[in-house]
């Protein structure tokens, strides 16, 4: 068993997701289930949904080697009680966070979200990214310029930043965000005297 991917994303206000993707690499595996685990005062779990969309492996169907399956925990589907359990993966004291795989009731495996030195790496990643966007460079495709980022400089992975993220999303209240900012050209945008354009405004969903 592979973890692929671990990522929280957003298509809007108040639809964040947090997404798990996996990948068989042994034998067949029925009724797959993906769990976020943690200990904070007794164990926590919060169950992750297999996405509808997703249309490799049907919903209890059977994840054959090499298939991929993604599941994800969404905003949309958080009362009180979820949302209690969540935050408490955010704090300190919360310990053996893990995203546990089972099959037929069964743990097959399970990937720990370690948080140590995530300071460090995030300040790595961070410096990994303005560099790479330094060294970016501009092409033409049928007379049009585009700009081409090259990953030279790798990032680590994080995937405690990316629980981390999700919970900030979902916990912070719409109006506690702040205002939009500027957005400053950088890099080669601003050297091709690219002009200062005020980021478009959140609105709330009705």
């Amino acid at each position: 068993m592979k973890l692929k991917d671990v990522a929280a994303r957003s298509s809007g206000p108040n639809k964040h997701t947090f997404e798990v993707e996996i990948k068989n690499l042994g034998i067949p595996l029925k009724n797959v289930q993906v769990a976020l685990r943690g200990f904070y005062q007794g164990t926590i779990t919060l169950l992750l949904e297999q996405l509808l969309f997703d249309e490799v492996v049907p919903p209890g169907g059977s994840l054959e080697k090499g298939m991929m399956a993604k599941f994800a925990l969404r905003q949309i589907d958080f009362d009180k009680t979820r949302l209690a359990c969540l935050a408490a993966f955010n704090q300190p004291e919360t310990s053996n966070i893990d995203i546990c795989v089972a099959s037929n009731g069964s743990v097959v495996k399970f990937f720990r979200l370690d948080r140590r030195w995530e300071s460090i790496r995030q300040k790595w990643n961070d410096f990994a990214s303005r560099l790479n966007q330094k060294l970016s460079t501009v092409k033409y495709q049928k007379g049009k310029p585009y700009i081409k980022t090259n990953d030279w400089v790798p990032v680590f992975s994080d995937r405690h930043f990316q629980l981390k993220l999700f919970i900030q999303y979902v916990t912070t209240p719409l109006d506690d965000f702040p205002k939009p900012p500027m957005i400053q050209p950088q890099g080669i945008l601003a050297s091709a005297g690219a002009k200062l354009a005020p980021a478009p405004p959140v609105t709330p969903t009705p």
